[in-house]
């Protein structure tokens, strides 16, 4: 998991800027600009489970489901 979100910046590069994210033990506190809107978020992972929660600005709310479906499908790649 720790690679998921250089993975994203990695695949959608020209979209995603100033990625920063923080791993502490088995959670992760992220950030980045996609499409100039700022989003954040934690990651947390469990023998059985990854948990991903964000927040996203509501101007960007007509990007929410692409953003969330690029997480989602790299994160099933890296765990598969």
């Amino acid at each position: 998991m720790k690679r998921l979100l250089g993975d994203l910046q990695d695949s959608y590069g020209n979209r995603i800027r100033d990625l920063r994210e923080e791993w502490k033990g088995n959670s992760c506190s992220f950030s980045f600009q996609v499409s100039g809107f700022r989003v954040s978020g934690t990651i947390t992972t469990t023998p059985k489970s990854v948990d991903l929660t964000g927040k996203l600005p509501w101007a960007a709310a007509v990007f929410k489901s692409q953003i969330e479906d690029a997480i989602r499908r790299r994160a099933e790649t890296l765990l598969a």
